[in-house]
């Protein structure tokens, strides 16, 4: 009878614990000053016209003129969650900072369950950092505050 219901917790918070073990965690390829070293005087307030944009799947803020902030979600296996923020300079491409953090797809009842698996709280992760020390999103989302506040 418990595996009617609990058939997925042991493999979902396996799964969570070797994707954050593997790939979560913050990258940081250019500093803030190494960028403005390389393009001094460049960056600018981004244009009013279009601050927000839907690119392939992925959510795109304009943050200055060259610097724009991608974020964007994948499904896993077991209904896990890959959450990729990414700084990107978009004249070369080049990847600024990448932040890469997990959660299970579990909605809050709240709001109105979609299905069975919203009820099963137990599988509930938000994140690879405990709620309490979130270190690497706080040290990416200062990141992006800096490159956001050029040219201001």
């Amino acid at each position: 009878m418990y595996l009617i219901v609990f058939w997925d917790h042991i493999p979902t918070m396996v799964a969570h614990k070797y994707y954050c073990d593997k790939y979560a965690g913050l990258t940081v390829n250019k500093t803030v000053e190494q960028w403005n070293q390389e393009n001094p005087g460049v960056a600018t307030p981004a244009m009013q016209s279009n601050p927000v944009e839907l690119v392939d799947k992925t959510v795109r803020f304009n943050l200055n003129e060259f610097i724009v902030y991608d974020t964007k979600d994948k499904s896993e296996m077991l209904g896990i969650l890959r959450h990729t923020s990414e700084l990107k300079d978009t004249r070369d491409n080049l990847i600024i900072a990448k932040h890469v953090d997990f959660s299970t797809d579990i909605m809050n009842i709240s709001l109105g369950a979609r299905g069975l698996r919203d009820y099963k709280l137990w599988l509930l992760r938000n994140s690879c950092e405990a709620e309490d020390n979130m270190q690497n999103w706080s040290a990416f989302k200062q990141f992006k505050r800096t490159f956001q506040d050029m040219g201001r």
